[in-house]
């Protein structure tokens, strides 16, 4: 995942960097690396925040958008990542 992806799908959840930090079990500053570029985003990291992001779009106005479609995910990343796994 890329620093900006991660830091739009923080926003699309309406958290802080500190807010998604404790959500995601990190520090504050690891957020704020991941988010400059500077430390690259662990694998279960991203998994929890695309499970958050799923759930998120779950309870909005329109169930049937999938974080995959909002992302854009490729055929090939489509069906290894976590949210398609927890639909």
């Amino acid at each position: 995942m890329e620093n900006n992806t991660f830091k739009n799908i923080r926003a699309k959840l309406s958290k802080t960097q500190k807010e998604i930090a404790q959500l995601l079990g990190v520090s504050t500053k690891a957020i704020h690396s991941y988010e400059q570029g500077w430390r690259k985003i662990p694998h279960h990291v991203e998994r929890q925040l695309l499970f958050l992001l799923s759930r998120t779009i779950l309870n909005d106005k329109n169930p049937s958008e999938k974080c995959w479609d909002i992302q854009k995910c490729p055929d090939k990343k489509l069906k290894t990542g976590p949210a398609w796994e927890f639909n």
